[in-house]
């Protein structure tokens, strides 16, 4: 086990700037960002389409990092705390354990590697 953990973050668009400040704040300087669109569990807009109702997916960034295990939770603390409105469709963090990191131009590996 390398000691990686990967942190994936979907959150409001208008709240990524203050999380990617969080995140960099922890010294991590490396993030990939990317628009997703989705629901969770909160009611949804649901209008009708040839009669059946369809389920309208909001626009989200998600931020992906991968940390040291040591890091982690003070990663995803900073996330939730920089992306809170306290409304519902905040967004959620997921946290998973990456196997090994590569980095293509050096070959290092492991935490090394991010």
């Amino acid at each position: 086990m390398s000691g990686l953990v990967k942190v994936t973050a979907i959150v409001r668009p208008y709240r990524l700037e203050a999380v990617k400040t969080a995140v960099a704040k922890l010294g991590v300087g490396g993030l990939t960002v990317t628009d997703v669109r989705g629901r969770g569990h909160g009611p949804g807009a649901a209008s009708p389409f040839a009669g059946d109702p369809v389920v309208a997916f909001h626009l989200y960034s998600q931020i992906e990092v991968a940390v040291s295990h040591a890091l982690a939770e003070d990663v995803a603390s900073a996330i939730v705390t920089a992306a809170r409105t306290g409304q519902s469709g905040d967004g959620m963090v997921f946290m998973e354990a990456l196997v090994d990191a590569l980095r293509v131009r050096t070959e290092e590996r492991g935490p090394a590697a991010i």
